[in-house]
């Protein structure tokens, strides 16, 4: 009866026989099984980018909208100077007191249309919420994709599918869907 004994190895390093202690084992040979390594991406990413959770119109649930900070990694790395901010969002603006009806259309998982915000930012503040909260209410994202210039960037805001759900097209798989297609 052979006897196998499994040593994941890294494939560089050699493959060394391991002699038995006690003579009456037979000589144990080993196979080499090559750990699966994922393949590391060897050029980095082209873009700097930082996730950062804002409040959302609901009271009792505060920090659950990511937003994405991004910009050209040739640019200084400082993520508060020439930086954009990209999140999903429903079309209009929901006001608790004017749109209850709205919110439990989304709360019911009824389909809405759905926005992409781009905005752009020179310099950034600490006060980045508020910033960037203001600068949604008056940028225009088409401007912004012109000004970035980023044929990236256009085509994933463009490719993606713009009617949201809270439960199976929001903010959240937005986030996802960016980072997932911004570095392939």
């Amino acid at each position: 009866m052979k006897i196998f004994l499994f040593i994941p190895i890294i494939p560089i390093i050699p493959i060394i026989p391991i002699i038995p202690i006690i003579p009456i084992i037979p000589i144990i040979p080993i196979i080499p099984i090559i750990p699966i390594i994922p393949i590391i991406p060897i050029i980095s990413s082209i873009y700097h980018k930082k996730i950062i959770y804002t409040p959302i119109t609901i009271p009792f649930l505060p920090y659950l909208h990511p937003v994405i900070l991004f910009k050209k990694s040739k640019d200084n790395t400082n993520m508060m100077k020439n930086v954009y901010i990209i999140d999903y969002t429903p079309e209009e603006d929901l006001d608790l007191k004017k749109d209850l009806k709205k919110l439990i259309k989304i709360l019911l998982g009824k389909n809405i249309p759905g926005k992409i915000r781009l905005v752009y930012f020179e310099n950034l503040n600490s006060n980045i919420f508020e910033e960037w909260y203001n600068e949604t209410k008056k940028s225009d994202t088409n401007k912004v994709i012109k000004k970035l210039n980023d044929i990236k960037i256009n085509n994933i805001i463009n490719n993606y599918d713009k009617t949201f759900n809270l439960y199976k097209n929001n903010c959240i798989n937005f986030k996802n869907y960016f980072l997932e297609n911004i570095d392939s």
